[in-house]
């Protein structure tokens, strides 16, 4: 069994094909910040007949920035769901145990994650309440769910330091 490359995103992720990597030869991982950064690394690293497999959740957008950069590239790529992302049944019962008006901030890590607690956040949080998108796919679903109710803070990196820099800017 031999794997030759492997590109994914984000250093958790590397971390885990890295452990899988070590059992195979000839292996060279390298990841990527975001999405874009990541379809710019394949489009000029591999040829375009080339065809990738795309891990993701059932909630992962077909039109997202990776598969949109290699679809109009001419590169196959091949959606293949190995993850369920679901609301928790308990998440209203939690979240009505807090003063939700008194957040200063509430940082959304995914697009779904948005959409599953807009209906159990509106109207409960503080006009002054800033929401926070760790990436761009993020901040459009919090505008196009909230609207201009919020003042929306994107992450300048997709990183827990990102994240760190926004909440100390507040």
């Amino acid at each position: 069994k031999q794997w030759y490359q492997r590109r994914v995103r984000g250093p958790a992720t590397a971390k885990i094909v890295g452990g899988y990597a070590e059992q195979f030869d000839d292996v060279t991982l390298v990841w990527e910040e975001n999405a874009t950064l990541l379809s710019q690394t394949i489009l000029s690293s591999f040829p375009r007949t080339y065809s990738w497999v795309f891990c993701c959740g059932n909630k992962a957008r077909v039109s997202g920035v990776l598969p949109t950069a290699l679809k109009e590239n001419g590169v196959e790529l091949k959606h293949l769901v190995v993850y369920t992302v679901e609301k928790r049944r308990d998440f209203d019962k939690h979240l009505s145990q807090l003063d939700v008006s008194s957040f200063k901030a509430v940082v959304f890590f995914s697009p779904s994650g948005v959409e599953f607690a807009e209906g159990s956040l509106s109207g409960k949080l503080s006009p002054s309440c800033v929401l926070v998108a760790f990436g761009k796919s993020t901040a459009a679903t919090l505008t196009q769910c909230f609207g201009d109710k919020f003042v929306i803070s994107i992450c300048e990196h997709p990183t827990p330091l990102g994240v760190f820099n926004v909440l100390m800017s507040l």
